[in-house]
């Protein structure tokens, strides 16, 4: 799974790398985060716009906006049905009515800066490095290893809200682990690590079989981890002092 994630980026520098004009509504409002847990605010890109050139090119316009992480479905009659669907696995995106007309029309790009995942102890057992099922779990940090930002597969979706005003929620796809993360973890979120990648991803005449293909764990080298303080572990804990590395005291894993 993926439950927290690092957007402390700014908007400017977000909007930069990844060619996105900046929705109006963040200028002023946004704020570095770096604890981001479902059901709070973060910022994607979406494609919002078809432009059609002199020569009959249709140029795919990028916006940089908000929204609640948390996919609420077009037709759910419920948004607290969003608390749950923060991720969506790869191996059933396609056919799962939660996601499959958001996987087909509604694909958007989650820039981060790192992300976080816990000990699984059941996982780790596999592997034949148990550890104390009732301790704390660790939490390991997973940043860029060539710096920028990892750019994360989501869906997204917008309707009306609780308040009648439009709203945006997303969620994040999964896929089995790479080897970095495989040595605390089954599973990672999907990087969309190309250019060409992010472009085929946002375009909705992408073919299926295309999009399926992208699906797949991001390669070793992209990822660096760090093991990090158990204070990331409560959601209301904030500050880049939560990605700093701390010293394994016991028997590391060898990352």
């Amino acid at each position: 799974m993926c439950g927290r994630i690092v957007q402390s980026s700014s908007p400017e520098e977000i909007a930069r790398e990844f060619g996105a004009a900046i929705d109006p509504v963040m200028r002023g409002s946004w704020q570095p985060h770096w604890n981001v847990a479902p059901t709070a605010t973060a910022v994607l890109i979406a494609p919002y716009a078809e432009v059609e050139e002199a020569n009959g090119t249709v140029v795919h316009e990028r916006l940089l906006t908000y929204a609640r992480w948390g996919l609420v479905p077009h037709w759910a009659k419920d948004e607290s049905l969003g608390n749950r669907l923060f991720n969506a696995r790869a191996e059933t995106v396609e056919t799962l009515p939660s996601f499959r007309d958001a996987f087909k029309r509604s694909r958007v790009i989650v820039p981060i800066d790192a992300f976080y995942e816990w000990e699984n102890p059941e996982h780790l057992e596999a592997l034949g490095t148990p550890i104390a099922k009732k301790a704390p779990k660790q939490p390991w940090a997973f940043l860029p290893a060539n710096g920028g930002h990892f750019a994360l597969a989501g869906l997204t979706s917008i309707r009306a809200g609780a308040n009648g005003a439009p709203l945006r929620t997303f969620t994040l796809i999964t896929t089995e682990a790479n080897a970095v993360v495989g040595r605390i973890h089954d599973r990672m979120p999907v990087m969309l690590n190309t250019l060409e990648e992010r472009a085929a991803w946002l375009d909705e005449r992408t073919p299926i079989s295309a999009l399926r293909s992208l699906l797949g764990p991001a390669p070793d080298a992209l990822l660096n981890a760090r093991r990090v303080s158990r204070a990331v572990s409560n959601a209301h804990n904030e500050g880049p002092q939560l990605i700093d590395e701390i010293p394994d005291e016991s028997v590391g894993l060898g990352l």
